[in-house]
């Protein structure tokens, strides 16, 4: 009779353990809620915020173009609240993502435009000299079409800048004819924002 409680009371023991359920832990995920522009014109302060779990470690990644493997190259602690922030000051184009618990949800992308100092119209006098300037990814080639406009002929014309290390390039130019004038980044291709000179006789 003891023998056979003590089976009864084992098998009892055995049947609520056979109830427990452990359920995994839920993975950290990472919502980016300020991801930076597409496209930025130097300087540029690029920044980067979002949510996940409190406390959870966050790491930024990012590949630089015309490289393969993404890199850590920020390591950050989500607030009581699950936010983080951080920046970057690009220097060439960047894909990037924000990881937590190894979760990526999704890689965004930064390009630097090729731009002129200034915008919108210039009116010089005609054979006057203009320093035209502007910024583009360091190192890089920056093609100026000049388009003729505002009753000026001909075909388009192009030079050709070298970008300095700094992200600056400047060429003079003597004015001739009503021209927009817009910059194309040979690294990445990208066309820019573009200037109109215009001749004030």
């Amino acid at each position: 009779m003891h023998l056979r409680r003590v089976a009864v009371l084992l098998l009892s023991v055995l049947t609520v353990i056979g109830t427990i359920s452990v359920q995994p832990a839920a993975a950290a995920t990472v919502t980016v809620v300020h991801p930076g522009p597409a496209r930025v014109i130097l300087p540029a302060v690029v920044p980067i915020s979002g949510h996940t779990a409190p406390g959870a470690t966050v790491h930024v990644l990012f590949r630089r173009r015309g490289t393969v493997s993404y890199v850590v190259r920020r390591t950050l602690t989500a607030d009581a609240s699950g936010n983080f922030k951080t920046y970057f000051i690009p220097i060439d184009d960047y894909a990037y993502y924000v990881s937590a618990a190894g979760y990526h949800p999704v890689i965004y992308r930064t390009q630097i435009a090729p731009a002129t100092r200034e915008n919108g119209l210039v009116a010089l006098g005609r054979g006057s000299v203009y320093p035209l300037s502007g910024t583009a990814i360091p190192g890089s080639l920056v093609q100026l079409r000049f388009h003729p406009v505002l009753g000026s002929g001909g075909p388009d014309v192009l030079r050709t800048v070298r970008v300095d290390r700094n992200g600056n390039w400047s060429r003079p130019y003597i004015v001739a004819a009503n021209y927009w004038i817009t910059p194309r980044c040979s690294a990445n291709a990208v066309v820019g924002p573009g200037l109109g000179v215009v001749i004030a006789d």
